[in-house]
């Protein structure tokens, strides 16, 4: 869950933030890095209001996501 909780930046004139989700898996390295760097998983608009903002997405399997 991405929350913004009280949090406004009225004065910056953000109207909008996108929202993407990546699925990681290890490199040849055992780093963490996205399975598909140019496929998000999800990705969402959020609007910019003044109340509390949220959003919620349950993955379709376990993992690592960014």
């Amino acid at each position: 869950m991405i929350r913004w909780d009280g949090w406004t930046d009225a004065m910056s004139g953000v109207r909008d933030y996108i929202v993407e989700v990546f699925r990681l898996k290890p490199n040849r390295d055992e780093r963490l890095v996205e399975e598909k760097p140019l496929e998000a998983e999800f990705t969402e608009v959020v609007k910019h209001v003044e109340e509390e903002m949220t959003l919620t997405y349950t993955p379709n399997e376990p993992g690592m996501y960014r």
